[in-house]
């Protein structure tokens, strides 16, 4: 549940991996689908999106990983509701249907300890464009995970 869109929303995915322990290069991918029920309080619909993932990182022997990720979303059809009627005709718009692509680099390491745990620690940066219908950003995000 999404409680600040008032919306509950669900989103199947296929995810897959591919390493070469010899070079440490590694490959990701992931495609989702995205549903959105509609927001009883404004009787809108969004349309279902489709998400395209990738990542390419090369590993070197201390833990750490430097690499580039990207990403791609698109609305699949055009929003409905009669507040998506009145969306777009206050906009002046066609559709509402919404797209973006993002890229930056990565850094990851893995393989230390603090307090006792393994240490997993992931830093990115992308940059939006092609962004039709929706506000492109740029997002710094740094996580960190211990596992005891």
């Amino acid at each position: 549940m999404s409680n600040g869109k008032n919306v509950w929303r669900f989103q199947p995915f296929v995810a897959a991996t591919w390493l070469d322990t010899y070079t440490g290069l590694e490959a990701s991918g992931a495609v989702s689908l995205l549903f959105s029920s509609e927001n009883s309080a404004t009787n809108y619909q969004t349309a279902p999106a489709i998400q395209l993932e990738c990542a390419v990182v090369q590993r070197i022997w201390s833990g750490w990983g430097f690499g580039l990720k990207g990403y791609l979303y698109q609305q699949l059809d055009d929003d409905s509701g009669s507040d998506a009627e009145q969306t777009r005709s206050a906009l002046g718009a066609d559709s509402l249907q919404a797209r973006v692509a993002g890229a930056g680099p990565i850094i990851i390491y893995s393989g230390g300890k603090l307090v006792g745990a393994d240490v997993s620690l992931k830093m990115n940066y992308v940059t939006e464009f092609a962004a039709k219908r929706r506000f492109d950003s740029d997002t710094f995000t740094v996580s960190l995970a211990l596992s005891f």
